[in-house]
C-alpha cells in the first residue's frame, strides 16, 4: 500500500526584482508554512544574492526583518508565515535587500494548491529569467552604468 504524503499547501510564488532591465525573475515553491527569515534565504539562493547585506520584508504598512540585525520598528520575520501575510492568489509584499542599493523585489501568490506534485518537500525553483546584479555595484544606477560599460567596444 502506497504510503500517502501528509497535505501540505504548496505557495507558487513570483520573484521579480524591481526597475532593473532586463526583467530579472524566479517562480519559487515553497510551503505555506514557510516563515519569513526562510523565505529570505530562498530568494537569496534563487536570485544569485550573496546574504551580505540587511534585508526587510514589507506585508502593508508591517516590516518584518531579522531581530539580530535590529532593523528599527520591525517585527520579528520568523514568526511571520507564507500563509498567514499572503494568504491567496494575487496577495504580494515587497522584500528590501541591502539598503545601500535598495534592491526591492516584490513577491507575489501566483497559486496556491495542495500536495503540488511538483514540490519536493523543500523550496525549489520552477522558472526565471536573467541573473541579477552582482553585489555592491550602487544600486540601479550603478548596474546600468556597469551594463552600458559592458555594451561599449573594448579598446586596445
Amino acid at each position: 500500500m502506497k504510503k500517502k504524503r501528509p497535505v501540505t499547501r504548496v505557495y507558487q510564488l513570483r520573484v521579480s526584482l524591481m526597475h532593473v532591465q532586463p526583467e530579472m525573475w524566479r517562480r519559487i515553491l515553497v510551503a505555506g508554512e514557510t516563515d519569513l527569515n526562510a523565505l529570505h534565504h530562498v530568494v537569496q539562493t534563487e536570485m544569485g544574492w550573496q546574504d551580505m547585506h540587511l534585508h526587510v520584508f514589507r506585508v502593508g504598512d508591517v516590516e518584518y526583518s531579522d531581530p539580530d540585525m535590529e532593523v528599527a520598528g520591525a517585527k520579528s520575520e520568523f514568526s511571520a508565515r507564507l500563509f498567514r501575510i499572503a494568504p491567496k492568489v494575487g496577495d504580494s509584499f515587497m522584500y528590501e535587500y541591502d539598503f545601500g542599493d535598495s534592491w526591492n523585489h516584490t513577491i507575489t501568490v501566483e497559486a496556491v494548491s495542495e500536495n503540488d506534485e511538483r514540490y519536493p518537500g523543500h523550496p525549489v525553483c520552477i522558472g526565471g529569467e536573467n541573473a541579477c546584479p552582482p553585489e555592491d555595484c550602487g544600486g540601479v544606477p550603478g548596474y546600468e552604468r556597469l551594463m552600458e560599460a559592458r555594451r561599449r567596444p573594448k579598446r586596445s
